[in-house]
């Protein structure tokens, strides 16, 4: 089981990290001892099934592995954003169509998982906001101009 994570959008900040935790549950009525993790170096790690791991730092790009798995078995994943940053996370299960959330729960020990944060805003394109300042500058000097040039108009008619 392939779990990867995606940061995206206009307002994203492609160093940003996540927290996730997984959770074996093993087939019903069966015991699995030979799961392992591999993530940011950590070869092999064993895995208690029932019990949650919790991985820190997972950033744009990422991914961990989930082996040993039997048929049957499923495991939950979950991702926290603990500096609640505004991202809105969606998840797809094989290439499946994205669901809204932050955990996914998944049979199948060749599946894949890819978490995807998004982070967007409207970004003001309008007239007012991109000529406006300039058209403003444009009159102010304009004005400045006219009122230096009458001065001296004036200047001139008194000497």
């Amino acid at each position: 089981l392939t779990v990867s994570k995606v940061v995206t959008g206009n307002q994203a900040d492609l160093s940003d990290e996540f927290n996730f935790s997984f959770t074996v549950t093993p087939a019903s009525g069966t015991t699995n001892t030979s799961v392992r993790y591999n993530y940011d170096g950590k070869e092999n790690q064993a895995v208690k099934t029932g019990e949650a791991v919790n991985l820190e730092g997972v950033g744009n790009g990422d991914k961990f592995v989930i082996t040993g798995l039997a048929e049957g078995d499923s495991v939950t994943i979950t991702e926290t954003d603990t500096q609640n940053r505004g991202y809105t996370t969606t998840y797809k299960v094989d290439n499946g169509t994205a669901q809204d959330g932050t955990s996914a729960s998944v049979s199948g020990k060749n599946s894949t998982v890819e978490f995807t944060n998004t982070r967007t805003a409207e970004i003001p394109t309008g007239l007012i906001e991109n000529i406006g300042p300039f058209v403003i500058a444009i009159v102010a000097a304009g004005f400045i101009l006219f009122i230096y040039f009458k001065n001296n108009k004036k200047e001139e008619e008194l000497a």
